[in-house]
Formats: structure tokens, C-alpha cells, sequence
């Protein structure tokens, strides 16, 4: 989990559920509080997630994401 990760408590209250970014890709992970082992809830192959929440029931999951795009520019004089 990174310094810039989004995290909400999970609609059972036993785990947290985070954003992992690796790359260029966000996942959705949930980390349970009892110790047990990361589970991968999200299986993306692009793009970052910013954002995520749960329905009020717990029953949905909304989210949003956008791709990063990087782009260089050389400008010169014509003579």
C-alpha cells in the first residue's frame, strides 16, 4: 500500500479495502483484520482508480478511474 492509497472499511466491518497501484494499473484489494492474507477484489489491466465506495446495503460497488496519458512536445524554429 502506498502513501497515496485510498481505503474504506469494508460493508462487514472485518477488513479494510484499499487501492493498490502498481505500475500503471489499481487494483482493489481487501485486508482482512483478522490477520489473514490480502484478497484481490478488482482484476484491472489498465488505468488508475480514483475513487471508490460502497452502496449504503453493501451489495455495490461504484468506482472510478482514468488513464494516465504522458506526452513530450519539441517545438523549433523552421530557418
Amino acid at each position: 500500500m502506498t502513501a497515496r492509497s485510498l481505503f474504506r472499511w469494508s460493508p462487514d466491518s472485518r477488513a479494510v479495502v484499499y487501492v493498490d497501484t502498481r505500475g500503471d494499473v489499481s487494483n482493489l484489494w481487501r485486508l482482512p483484520l483478522d490477520g489473514g492474507a490480502p484478497a484481490q477484489i478488482t482484476d484491472f489491466k489498465s488505468d488508475h482508480i480514483n475513487f471508490f465506495a460502497y452502496s449504503r446495503d453493501g451489495k455495490q460497488l461504484a468506482l472510478s478511474r482514468r488513464n494516465q496519458t504522458r506526452d513530450a512536445l519539441m517545438i523549433s524554429e523552421e530557418k
